[in-house]
């Protein structure tokens, strides 16, 4: 990719549209002349957009890059290690998964966040681990909408407050899409090991990873759709830092 960047960067069409520019002033040219100057000004003016295109769209995978190679060096880091769980800002998180999942920053898909991710209380979890986790859920509500013949695909990432069998404090993460859906014969077993609902494709270990991952560190996890062709809503529940520390005392 950097090789790529710093070639692109190196052949700037610069000095070619101001020589067109300045044939394009030139009087003295034919009428066959001029029309090719200016087809050659517009190819030339396109060819510059083109390229500054191809640098953003870089730019941008070399930032996913790098944070899947943060991820894989902390992995490496702690996978001897006990699993590391702290307080953690669904925000930060969420912004992270997203930048990780393609075709959400190219604009093909909608994102909308809730806006009221930046005042909830901080979540007990993994933050790499959770990252992860919704980066899986986000990847599937992108190919579900490929799927789903829906038209303008949209992805909603809200949240609200929730309450464990206990009474206390929750966080409720919702990751909906308006995709392909999924029948009420599979709700409850879409988090089976081997189970998928993409037809032909998928080995159903995605969504069974997250769910096994969610529980062990307390919290939990279901899927709600209206049925097929209607989009489906994957929740996840979290506990609050607050109430983790609350038991840990």
């Amino acid at each position: 990719l950097g090789v790529l960047r710093r070639r692109i960067s190196a052949t700037s069409p610069a000095k070619t549209l101001r020589a067109l520019e300045e044939l394009d002033a030139d009087a003295s040219l034919s009428e066959r002349s001029a029309k090719l100057v200016r087809f050659l000004k517009l190819s030339a003016d396109h060819a510059v957009r083109e390229r500054e295109n191809l640098l953003t769209d870089l730019n941008g995978l070399s930032r996913q890059f790098s944070r899947v190679d943060d991820v894989l060096r902390d992995q490496d880091r702690f996978a001897l290690a006990s699993r590391v769980v702290e307080p953690v800002v669904l925000a930060e998180v969420v912004g992270a998964a997203v930048d990780l999942v393609s075709g959400l920053q190219e604009g093909d898909i909608e994102v909308v966040i809730d806006p009221g991710l930046a005042d909830v209380a901080p979540v007990s979890a993994d933050r790499l681990v959770l990252t992860h986790v919704l980066r899986a859920l986000l990847t599937n509500g992108v190919e579900a909408i490929g799927g789903g013949g829906t038209g303008t695909g949209r992805i909603e990432v809200t949240v609200s407050n929730a309450r464990g069998s206990d009474g206390s404090d929750e966080i409720d993460l919702t990751i909906a899409d308006n995709g392909r859906g999924i029948g009420a014969d599979a709700l409850d077993r879409i988090f089976e090991r081997g189970y998928s609902t993409k037809r032909g494709s998928g080995s159903g270990f995605g969504l069974h990873w997250c769910a096994n991952t969610i529980v062990d560190r307390g919290g939990r996890i279901y899927a709600e759709s209206p049925g097929p062709e209607r989009g489906a809503s994957i929740h996840i529940i979290l506990p609050t830092a607050a109430k983790t520390a609350q038991a840990a005392a």
